[in-house]
């Protein structure tokens, strides 16, 4: 009797706080979990769902270029890669795209349907037919919606596409940077749907393996320290304005004219490594010798190439763990000097070991010619990168991206592999409030996305508190409402606890904490179930630009 009382309770005091949700809306968001890393795939990628029923796609995140595609079936020239190609045959929802001239279509198939055709700098290549669809972001348990875009669909893959794990790729930089004129997903996700209002996104990349995906907002509760902003000076790629790199402290003397030459100084997710100008290459690399000339600097065993780069590589074979890392903090500290910021580049984060060797760790570091400068995923790593192109900005938070055990979860549905692999758990239900935390009500995923805290672009900062609710949408007269709605909610709960407590009977509960340690640092999330996901190679490197 005291239990269902209590359930009436807390279902009244849900409603009326749904109530004044609904009158004024909080900050909204799309989340999506990332998966890969720079040692073992050489990039980070998300899942979509696409179609009716939804088909998965894995693609990769990239802010280099603005094409969403993946191989669909029928593709005689595509490689074997994490799932099935989608069926366009099997999705209600699915139509090609014609051709017309403002669509700049590469070739026009025999039924008039717009094709297309994508080159990358490191020489692979795409070619296909546009198609229209729904996708929606993430996992099935993710609470994300569904939006209409229109993507490519492959019919023929050339260079690293054929080989890599991933289905496809998914393009975030500016639909005007493309050949093609089609809204991105980031475009119909802020402008299509109310639910998402800013235009802003967030990449957390783990160096451990994943990270996060954040449409809307980023996750300011994982950050380690206040974001830094600097503006995006050309609205193609995610172009910014580089002066400078110091190393130990002490400029490499190279000035902004070398930085940004040709296409500027872009932050690009789908390109590995960092690729600097040859000029700014060669004195880089002059200073870090002088400075491991030095004695107790970047102490190791021997050095040898291991790639066919001119990137310099370490053994440290010293067989501990602890060693090793200690060894590599006596390397230097790179700060990378953007407009108006200036970003630490710690030698854990540029060193890499190749396929996961671990005596062997390499500088990520590479000469790109004449042309500009290119900071892949190995200089994101670490960071929750916010690109915010709602005001122009791109912002860099020193942040602790992992979440939960970097694997992706099996779905047999979709799944190419037919090795063995654990199965997928029962999915949880995930549910959104209005002050823009999302928690997990029932269940566990095999990789929970963390509770999320939405900062509102267009608001200052809250510096205080590590977990943080901006709500600058609501009004006065709003905030008194929902304290009201909230203060007899709390009376009536705890009314009825105190019969229970009376009768002595208890209803079973379940708790979902975020536990944060005396240095605010986020420490334990939502327990994670270990999922094994299929063997993953290596790919080779990618460059995006």
């Amino acid at each position: 009797m005291a239990t269902t009382w209590t359930q009436r309770c807390l279902a009244l005091c849900l409603l009326l706080v749904q109530i004044t949700a609904l009158d004024h809306p909080g900050p909204c968001i799309e989340i999506a979990k990332l998966y890969g890393t720079v040692e073992t795939l050489g990039y980070y990628y998300t899942d979509i769902w696409v179609g009716t029923p939804p088909q998965r796609q894995s693609v990769i995140v990239d802010t280099g270029s603005s094409l969403l595609a993946f191989p669909c079936s029928g593709c005689s020239q595509c490689g074997t890669h994490l799932d099935k190609p989608f069926n366009t045959s099997a999705s209600s929802t699915a139509k090609f795209v014609d051709c017309r001239p403002e669509y700049r279509c590469s070739s026009c198939g025999a039924s008039n349907t717009c094709g297309y055709y994508q080159g990358y700098s490191e020489g692979s290549t795409l070619a296909g037919v546009y198609m229209y669809d729904r996708v929606f972001l993430g996992d099935t348990y993710e609470p994300n919606s569904d939006v209409n875009v229109t993507f490519g669909c492959h019919t023929r893959e050339s260079g690293l596409f054929v080989s890599q794990k991933a289905d496809g790729i998914l393009g975030l930089a500016y639909a005007s940077h493309g050949s093609q004129h089609f809204p991105t997903i980031i475009d119909a996700l802020t402008e299509k749907r109310a639910d998402v209002n800013k235009d802003v996104f967030s990449l957390c990349l783990s160096a451990a393996g994943g990270g996060l995906f954040v449409v809307g907002g980023w996750n300011s509760s994982v950050h380690l320290e206040e974001p830094l902003f600097t503006p995006i000076t050309r609205e193609t790629y995610y172009v910014v304005q580089m002066h400078d790199m110091l190393l130990g402290g002490k400029s490499i003397e190279a000035g902004s004219a070398i930085w940004n030459t040709h296409y500027g100084t872009v932050i690009d997710s789908g390109t590995t490594f960092a690729y600097l100008p040859t000029q700014a290459y060669t004195r880089l690399i002059s200073a870090f010798n002088r400075f491991c000339s030095e004695p107790g600097h970047c102490l190791h065993d021997s050095r040898r190439n291991v790639r066919s780069s001119k990137q310099a590589c370490y053994v440290m074979s010293s067989g501990d763990a602890n060693t090793t890392a200690a060894r590599i903090q006596t390397f230097p500290v790179l700060d990378v000097i953007f407009e108006g910021i200036a970003v630490k580049w710690r030698p854990s984060e540029y060193l890499y070991s190749p396929n996961n060797v671990g005596d062997v760790f390499c500088l990520g570091i590479d000469d790109n010619g004449p042309t500009g400068t290119v900071l892949g995923g190995i200089f994101m790593r670490e960071f929750d990168i916010i690109f915010d192109r709602q005001n122009k900005r791109i912002g860099f938070a020193r942040a602790d991206c992992l979440f939960g055990n970097g694997h992706r979860p099996y779905d047999p549905s979709s799944s190419s592999f037919n090795g063995s692999v654990s199965c997928y758990p029962p999915p949880c239900h995930v549910t959104c409030f209005v002050n823009g935390t999302c928690s997990h009500s029932s269940g566990s995923p095999s990789s929970p996305t963390p509770p999320i805290v939405v900062h509102d672009p267009s608001t200052p900062m809250d510096p205080s508190p590590d977990m943080r609710v901006d709500d600058s949408s609501s009004g006065g007269g709003a905030g008194f409402i929902t304290l009201v709605a909230v203060l007899v909610g709390v009376v009536l709960v705890a009314a009825a606890a105190l019969v229970a407590v009376i009768r002595r009977r208890r209803a079973p509960t379940t708790r979902y904490e975020m536990v944060v340690n005396t240095d605010s640092e986020l420490s334990t999330r939502v327990p994670t179930s270990v999922v094994v996901a299929a063997d993953e190679e290596t790919d080779s490197d990618r460059a995006g630009i």
